[in-house]
C-alpha cells in the first residue's frame, strides 16, 4: 500500500466485537486508524486509548482514504499536535485544523459516515 502521513485506514475488523460494531453501525468498518509514517499508525479500541504501534493490517483488511485537498503545513502541524496531545476521533482531528469532514455532531460519526465524506477519496 502507498500510505502517506495522515491517511485514514478504514479497518474491517475480524473479532466478534468488530462484527457487532459493523452490524450496529451498518458499516463494513469496525474502526479507523491514522497513518503516522511508513510503518506506524495511531488507533484505539474499546480497551485502550489511542496508541502508536506498527501497522500490521494486510491490504485486504482495510481501505485507505485520503483528504482530497492539499493540507497546509499549518494544518498538518495542528493535526499532528492534536494526535500527540489528546488522541480522539478522526473528525475531531480534522476539525482542529479547520476542516469539517461531515455535518452533525463532532466525535459522533461512524466510520461509514466518514467514508461517505465528499472531502475524502478512497485511494486503496
Amino acid at each position: 500500500m502507498d500510505l502517506k502521513r495522515l491517511d485514514l485506514l478504514f479497518v474491517s475488523g475480524r473479532s466478534p466485537l468488530a462484527g457487532a460494531i459493523q452490524w450496529f453501525t451498518d458499516s463494513p468498518y469496525s474502526h479507523l486508524a491514522i497513518v503516522l509514517d511508513d510503518m506506524h499508525i495511531a488507533e484505539m479500541d474499546w480497551r485502550f486509548p489511542l496508541q502508536r504501534h506498527h501497522n500490521n493490517y494486510p491490504p485486504w483488511q482495510c481501505d485507505v482514504y485520503r483528504y482530497r485537498g492539499e493540507l497546509t503545513a499549518a494544518q498538518v502541524a495542528t493535526m499532528t499536535e492534536f494526535i500527540q496531545a489528546h488522541i480522539g476521533t478522526v473528525d475531531k482531528m480534522f476539525e482542529a485544523a479547520g476542516i469539517r469532514l461531515r455535518s452533525g455532531d463532532i466525535g459522533k460519526v461512524s466510520p461509514a459516515d466518514l467514508a461517505r465524506s465528499s472531502l475524502l477519496q478512497r485511494v486503496a
